[in-house]
């Protein structure tokens, strides 16, 4: 009972010493170093900015914005292809903004009369002022640098490099007892939630994602979890054999929701992200740029600031790029007659006319009771396009009834040979568009139950049906009487062949000497 309420109290203990308070820290964002002197190498620049970060890291004093953020913003925010680009003041103000830091830490180094000197200051966003400065000079050997980098520190955040006092008299001796045990390494369990966050163990990053294992050594230390698109969190604390620390993560980002009067496709900040409509979609906080990337509209979009749990609507009424054309319509024998014009199933006018329609239209369609024109469009932007449309009748056309019987090989021959009404691409129809004249039986009219049918390749004696037979009442669309030949070939025996007898409404199968009306179709 002992050991279990002792260990309770560390428990308790350990969680209050990560409960450390960061109200009052300023966030801090420490941009890459300008060198005005060309001077120094990029490697060199590099490590100096991470050399001064993990000094201001380790100082908790504020609230650090890791790199990796900044780069990200770099690229979301600013439009900028390498974080090392934004080392100016005019980009790094903005990406701290961006950042939702407080203040940002900008340095520069130059170089003048044989020496480097640098020079860093504290700029306060909010007012774009520099609180407070510093400066140092060096030789430009990285031994110089440090120290001049150490002097900066110092003199910023008030921390001073400690120096060994000189004391006359004798030194050395025994040296004190000291014991084994201590700062013995334990492997440290590391949660977040989300997770997906990088672990930071006294200012060095030591897991890319959580959840992960790690050793550490026992004793104190300084634990930070960052994510992009949300705060970061740094707690001190103890750690102890078995430890798992779980941080949750307050979320830094708004949701963005976009309509519109059409279905295009949008970049957020360059980056596709879908097409419209958009519902609640997570943004980080800060300025932002919505745009459509659809070449069948004119530009449109917008510039926004959104803050933390905001929820952003924009709405975009995108206006469509221009052309025209210039339809005349004609029927089957080429006399000029007027006909409704409709562009992608949308009335425009009447033809003969001029009318304006949206660039990307796809679909000319020319309409005249029973007869009709369709076409494909491709258009130019602000140019007429001149369209002759000849309109045909819809669906299957008839030819009149032949003025003999005949066998079917005749039947087949005179359906090839015959010019009618101007066309000559006449055939004879197959059983299913025979069907098609077929009404009030509804067994062997289209669509009925009988299951005779080339489509769906029944042309077998087997497949007849009594529903085959005819109920004696239907009637032909087109008035006849009679048997018809169809060209459809019984798939058993191929001397018989498929026909409508259109006094009973029957489809039946006879032998192809046998005789029979025709009416050809187109």
């Amino acid at each position: 009972m002992k050991r279990i309420c002792m260990f309770l109290l560390l428990v308790v203990f350990s969680v209050q010493i990560f409960a450390d308070d960061d109200e009052g820290k300023l966030r801090l964002a420490v941009m890459e170093f300008e060198d005005k002197s060309g001077k120094l190498s990029e490697t060199t620049l590099s490590n100096a900015t991470e050399y001064i970060r993990g000094e201001f890291v380790a100082s908790n004093k504020f609230i650090v914005i890791a790199k990796e953020r900044q780069e990200n913003a770099i690229i979301k925010q600013m439009k900028k292809e390498s974080y090392k680009l934004c080392n100016d003041k005019n980009c790094q103000i903005p990406l701290g903004q961006a950042l939702s830091a407080d203040t940002i830490l900008r340095t520069t180094i130059t170089f003048f009369a044989q020496k480097f000197t640098i020079t860093s200051e504290l700029i306060d966003l909010a007012g774009e002022a520099t609180t407070k400065g510093a400066k140092a000079t060096f030789d430009g050997s990285e031994e110089s640098l440090n120290e001049a980098l150490d002097s900066i520190v110092a003199q910023i955040i008030g921390r001073k490099k400690q120096k060994a006092e000189f004391q006359q008299g004798r030194f050395g001796g025994k040296n004190e007892d000291w014991e084994i045990g201590g700062g013995e390494e334990t492997i440290v369990k590391f949660e977040s939630n989300p997770s997906g966050a990088v672990v930071i163990a006294d200012g060095k990053i030591i897991c890319q994602s959580t959840p992960c294992s790690k050793l550490l050594t026992q004793g104190n230390h300084e634990i930070e979890m960052q994510k992009e698109n949300y705060v970061p969190k740094v707690k001190k604390g103890k750690i102890t054999e078995g430890k798992t620390i779980k941080y949750k993560l307050e979320p830094d980002f708004a949701y963005l929701s976009v309509s519109g009067n059409y279905a295009v496709s949008l970049k957020l900040d360059g980056a596709n992200i879908g097409e419209i409509p958009i519902k609640d979609k997570a943004i980080s906080t800060g300025n932002h740029r919505i745009e459509h990337s659809d070449g069948c509209f004119y530009d449109s979009g917008e510039t926004f600031t959104v803050q933390r749990g905001e929820k952003k609507a924009i709405k975009l009424n995108l206006e469509p790029r221009e052309s025209a054309i210039k339809v005349y319509a004609q029927d089957e024998s080429g006399n000029d007659i007027e006909a409704d014009v409709f562009v992608d199933d949308k009335k425009v006018g009447k033809a003969p006319g001029t009318f304006k329609v949206p660039l990307c239209s796809k679909k000319l369609v020319v309409k005249n009771g029973d007869f009709e024109y369709s076409e494909e469009l491709s258009l130019q932007e602000k140019k007429i396009k001149t369209l002759q449309a000849k309109l045909k009748r819809k669906g299957l056309q008839w030819s009149n009834k032949s003025p003999n019987d005949m066998t079917w090989r005749k039947a087949v021959n005179y359906c090839k040979n015959l010019n009618e009404g101007g066309y000559s691409d006449w055939r004879l129809p197959n059983i299913d568009e025979l069907r098609t004249l077929i009404q009030n039986d509804p067994g062997t009219q289209s669509g009925g139950s009988c299951p005779i049918s080339e489509k769906a390749g029944k042309l077998s004696s087997k497949d007849l049906t009594k529903d085959c037979n005819g109920s004696g009442s239907a009637v032909s669309k087109l008035g006849d009487r009679g048997w018809f030949w169809s060209s459809s070939t019984s798939s058993v025996i191929s001397i018989y062949a498929w026909f409508v007898d259109f006094n009973y409404g029957g489809v039946i199968c006879n032998t192809k000497p046998h005789t029979c009306s025709v009416r050809c179709v187109r």
